[in-house]
């Protein structure tokens, strides 16, 4: 644990500022029951079932007020945190907004509400100039290919060796399904796709085209994976390694499937259920 300087009353004073205005908002919103609680070691933390209760608030609240109170509980955790010389209580905080809404699966997973969680750990003073390099990446991989911009350009190698940019390939309607080995997500989600009956035949009308981009090395893989996707797939591999040399895409989302839409832009980022990829479908090829 990083140690930290014992500094002046100034940041204790901001500290109280901070838990009354927690308490007031959770006075003024009674289900949130989003107080700190004091623990053995000094320092201070949201009781999980608390947090989930704030957690399940914040998803549902406007960008302003979710920023606003993701605010005051940062300002408590970074000031007590300063006074004391002990990073505990920001650290909790922060590993409980990041196992809530940056681990894929989670129920709760929203890039939105992360991406102003790391803007304000950004402003905070805990937070040394090596982990604000971090956080810096972390909002990189959530700003890449997210719905409404338009997808990376990269560029491809065909299984038989022809180069080709990913846009120039993008003549309408496109599944983008990115992957990297052939564990056991991967092979689900190619066996998923191929099996797809509404994804199969949106392609044999050709209202929609399907690309596959391997971004790892090993033959094996490659062609087994081509051949499990069946021969509907365009099947590519990233010729640069720019996945993995220049985080184009969010590494945490692979494997996964990306919808683009006729303009090259992403409707669906990062989907590994099959049936959402369908319930996007009429929306996509319209």
């Amino acid at each position: 644990m990083r140690s930290f300087p014992h500094r002046h009353p100034g940041p204790v004073y901001a500290a109280v500022l901070a838990v009354a205005g927690l308490f007031l908002l959770a006075s003024c919103s009674p289900d949130f029951g989003s107080s700190f609680e004091k623990q053995p070691d000094g320092s201070y933390s949201i009781p999980e079932k608390r947090f989930g209760r704030l957690a399940v608030a914040l998803s549902g609240m406007p960008a302003e007020e979710a920023d606003s109170l993701i605010g005051v509980l940062y300002d408590f955790a970074d000031s007590v945190s300063c006074s004391s010389g002990d990073a505990s209580t920001f650290r909790s905080l922060s590993e409980m907004f990041a196992g809530t809404f940056f681990t894929p699966g989670e129920p709760l997973y929203d890039e939105d509400v992360y991406a102003a969680v790391l803007r304000k750990e950004m402003q905070c003073r805990t937070v040394t100039s090596e982990e604000k390099l971090g956080i810096g990446w972390y909002l990189n991989m959530i700003s890449c290919n997210r719905p409404g911009s338009e997808i990376t350009d990269m560029l491809l190698t065909s299984a038989d060796g022809k180069e080709i940019f990913l846009h120039d390939e993008l003549d309408g309607p496109a599944l983008v399904f990115l992957y990297g080995s052939r564990c056991s997500l991967c092979r689900q989600l190619a066996v998923d796709l191929s099996s797809s009956e509404s994804i199969s035949s949106a392609c044999r009308n050709g209202r929609v085209s399907l690309i596959s981009i391997f971004v790892g090395d090993d033959d094996d893989v490659f062609g087994s994976m081509c051949r499990q996707l069946g021969p509907m797939w365009k099947n590519f591999r990233d010729a640069e390694h720019a996945v993995q040399m220049r985080n184009i895409f969010d590494l945490r989302l692979i494997p996964s499937v990306y919808a683009v839409d006729g303009d090259r832009t992403v409707l669906v980022k990062g989907a590994v259920d099959v049936s959402s990829i369908e319930d996007i479908l009429p929306q996509l090829c319209r």
